[in-house]
């Protein structure tokens, strides 16, 4: 066979060959499988709360911690009471009109044996006291008059029956005693300190030795 006609019958094979090719028919795409009836959709979770940026993250809650009951307070030890005065030391008040703020021990003993009767010229001392059985008459007697009670009332008497002076006023309480000396001009009386209420109406003389 000549070369012409070689290569004109490989031509025409050449053709058929695509022509059928291109005539066959596609493969179809087999189609997806459906989804198996046991499969559970999962719920879509919700969108999580912006966190507000200002505001404390919560506190991540304790696990296994028991709480205990707090003890009841103790009630409070009642308040201690005021402490009162045991000072037993002689005071000596008179009239807010006596013109002195201090005494003599010495003329406290001249005043209360009768001695001496005056605070000064015309203006006449008045004495009061109490029971002998006072425990302020007892300290009066002992560290300021230095005599027994007999003697204090031997000496008034043989001053009554000279007419040289009267026997001082005798009261039953402190509150008496206070009462006579604020309300009688030139009067003095006697209490232990420890009697002496704070505000009284009289005036307190500090005894010098």
């Amino acid at each position: 066979m000549p070369s012409d006609t070689r290569t004109i019958a490989h031509m025409g094979f050449a053709m058929a060959l695509a022509l059928c090719i291109g005539a066959a028919p596609a493969v179809a795409a087999e189609p997806d499988a459906p989804a198996s009836s046991t499969e559970v959709t999962q719920p879509a979770e919700p969108d999580a709360a912006p966190l507000d940026e200002g505001a404390p993250a919560p506190a991540p809650e304790a696990e296994g911690i028991e709480e205990v009951e707090e003890p009841e307070p103790e009630p409070m030890p009642p308040a201690p009471a005021p402490a009162v005065s045991t000072d037993n030391s002689l005071v000596i008040i008179a009239h807010p009109s006596v013109p002195f703020d201090t005494i003599a021990r010495k003329d406290v003993r001249r005043i209360y044996l009768g001695t001496r009767q005056v605070w000064k010229p015309g203006e006449r001392i008045t004495v009061v006291r109490l029971p002998d059985a006072a425990p302020s008459s007892q300290v009066l007697y002992d560290e300021a008059l230095k005599v027994p009670a007999a003697r204090f009332h031997t000496a008034w008497q043989q001053l009554e029956l000279s007419g040289r002076g009267v026997s001082p006023r005798q009261v039953a309480s402190i509150s008496e005693l206070i009462s006579q000396v604020a309300g009688t001009q030139g009067a003095i009386g006697y209490c232990l300190r420890s009697d002496l209420p704070a505000d009284v109406p009289v005036k307190v003389l500090t005894i010098e030795e």
